[in-house]
């Protein structure tokens, strides 16, 4: 439905609030089902059954401002609550998303506020425009968590760009409010919640098209984490969590690459665990494995190298350390060797020990294929395994 608004000059369209209302439900119905069925898929993601509890509230609160013809005068500002509980739960699903806790968090008390402010200037003080007060004050803010949370999942290498896209829309959603609060308390006061009024329409018609773009967004979050854990999975050796020897020679070629570009350092760090073989001899490969497991856990929890470093063959290793010199690469050497020196092993039968022998060579202006980088790393290795091992050697 389409209401004309008669000016000294000129005739602005607005659109039916109450149409609007409805589509944006129908749009926050469409996109809870269409979550619900991400979370099916892939049950580890309960973020996705955040959001679609969150989809779900907000289309609950438009059902509320669509029934207002059959309520009391105060009944529709009550869909403002499930508009609280899922602004909340939308920020819900964003910090469980990446592993983060927010049960705790004092993000709660936001939508309490929400909440009792409505109840106070709906009770108390009758004051529409304090109401839109507190509602435009709720969704800057809340716009601007999910916007942090969003690029905080970029950063962290959870999802790609479209973590950036989906806090470009949450921004955007925070400054429209912002406009909306300042033309309510300035030059365009809301006379009525629901009847012709410019700010009104561009607020519902805003609404449904947020839904619908977030949760476009939030769905292409999940399907790009869903991704980025298959290739990781593999692009990695299953027994030592590092990655695979395609994957780490994968990641050299790109840093040569880029160490050539910006005329930066790159260092190449090859690593033999010490009688690997005795080991399987005397104790089984079972020890053997573990002996692997414990290196690789090493590597990724003491040293943070996962993304860095890959089982290259056997016992053998390979660190990639883009940005290093040579003087922190060798150090970085040495922390590894005598942190592997002090492991010690508990088996069924016994207990090991692990030594490592390392090589260490830096990236030259000749180097154009990882070919001869990764040979003058086996040398240095091979010259530290020929001289006694446990020990680095620097080439």
């Amino acid at each position: 439905m389409l209401l004309y608004a008669e000016g000294r000059r000129r005739t602005t369209m607005i659109l039916d609030s109450y149409t609007l209302i409805i589509n944006s439900a129908v749009i926050s119905f469409v996109m809870m089902i269409a979550m619900m069925m991400v979370w099916s898929v892939s049950r580890e993601h309960r973020s996705a059954l955040l959001w679609a509890a969150a989809l779900g509230l907000n289309c609950g609160g438009l059902i509320v401002y669509t029934l207002s013809p059959l309520l009391p005068p105060w009944g529709p500002p009550f869909g403002n609550f499930f508009f609280a509980i899922a602004g909340y739960l939308l920020w819900a699903g964003l910090r469980d998303f990446r592993k983060a806790s927010f049960l705790r968090s004092p993000v709660i008390l936001l939508p309490v506020y929400y909440i009792l402010g409505i109840l106070y200037f709906l009770f108390i003080q009758t004051d529409l425009t304090a109401r839109i007060f507190i509602a435009s004050t709720f969704q800057i803010s809340a716009g601007m968590l999910y916007a942090r949370e969003a690029l905080l999942i970029r950063r962290r290498g959870l999802a790609g760009a479209v973590a950036s896209i989906a806090a470009a829309i949450s921004i955007g959603h925070a400054l429209y409010y912002a406009f909306r609060l300042i033309s309510a308390l300035g030059f365009a006061p809301v006379p009525t919640l629901l009847g012709p009024h410019t700010w009104q329409t561009y607020t519902f018609l805003e609404s449904g098209i947020y839904v619908l773009a977030t949760g476009v967004a939030l769905m292409a979050m999940t399907v790009d984490n869903l991704y980025l854990q298959l290739r990781l999975t593999a692009l990695s050796d299953r027994t030592t969590g590092l990655l695979s020897r395609n994957a780490v020679l994968e990641r050299l070629t790109e840093e040569m690459a880029a160490a050539h570009s910006a005329h930066r350092p790159l260092h190449l760090m090859m690593i033999d665990l010490d009688h690997l073989d005795r080991v399987n001899e005397t104790y089984g490969h079972k020890a053997g494995d573990a002996m692997l497991a414990a290196f690789g856990s090493l590597m990724r929890n003491e040293f943070r190298l996962e993304k860095n470093s890959g089982r290259y063959g056997g016992d053998e290793f390979a660190l990639v350390l883009p940005g290093m010199t040579a003087a922190e690469a060798t150090n970085l050497a040495h922390q590894i060797r005598r942190a592997t020196e002090a492991l010690i092993l508990p088996l069924e039968n016994g207990r090991v020990s692990l030594t490592v022998s390392i090589g260490l060579t830096g990236l030259q202006h000749q180097d154009q294929q990882f070919d001869t980088l990764i040979a003058r790393a086996d040398t240095a290795l091979y010259r530290a395994k020929q001289t006694g091992r446990n020990r680095v050697v620097v080439l």
